[in-house]
């Protein structure tokens, strides 16, 4: 049963997965047709731009996010959630851009972990330790994230020295968590000490 802003549908359900994909679309005709007809509630262009995503319709969710930004251009998650569609579709250096706009805008550090990610797949390490650095001096919050980030990056990049110098931080500054300790204990064996 759905129920959006004036509408109730419901779907029989006999064959899960392709009655998941009708309602999905039926859901989104009814979404489309409400906004077009201005009856929009608060979460309608978000369903909408989600239910484009599960579908695979990407460009369709990333032009409704771009709206959604220039209604809202300080609200993150419309950033992310259209960095993430134009990163499903192959477009990394779109989602780069979104990304970077969206940090630049809200300065939520979720962004920063996202390029961080873009380049470390893009082999361009130290712009990925530029953003982790930044991460890192962007508050308490997240500073763990960051330093463990800086161990993988580091890692990733064959600089296992540097890798282990930030585990044996990362260590001493969060003993108790345990994928740290194993980092700790696996950098131990690649480096001559």
């Amino acid at each position: 049963l759905i129920v959006t802003g004036v509408q109730t549908c419901a779907l029989p359900i006999s064959n899960p997965v392709g009655t998941i994909t009708r309602l999905c679309i039926h859901f989104l005709q009814v979404l489309e047709n409400e906004i077009s007809n201005g009856i929009v509630s608060e979460n309608s262009y978000n369903f909408l731009g989600l239910g484009y995503y599960q579908l695979g319709e990407y460009d369709q969710a990333v032009s409704l996010y771009e709206k959604m930004i220039r209604m809202e251009p300080d609200n993150g998650q419309h950033y992310l959630q259209m960095g993430e569609c134009l990163e499903q579709s192959g477009d990394k250096d779109e989602a780069e851009a979104c990304y970077e706009k969206g940090y630049s805008n809200t300065k939520e550090p979720e962004f920063l972990l996202r390029l961080c990610r873009i380049y470390m797949k893009k082999k361009d390490y130290d712009r990925a330790l530029s953003y982790a650095k930044t991460g890192e001096e962007a508050g308490e919050d997240t500073r763990q994230d960051f330093i463990f980030m800086n161990i993988i990056i580091c890692e990733r990049s064959g600089d296992y020295q540097g890798a282990f110098d930030a585990a044996s931080r990362y260590t001493g500054l969060y003993p108790e968590d345990e994928r740290g300790q194993k980092e700790y204990t696996f950098l131990s064996t690649r480096i001559d000490q």
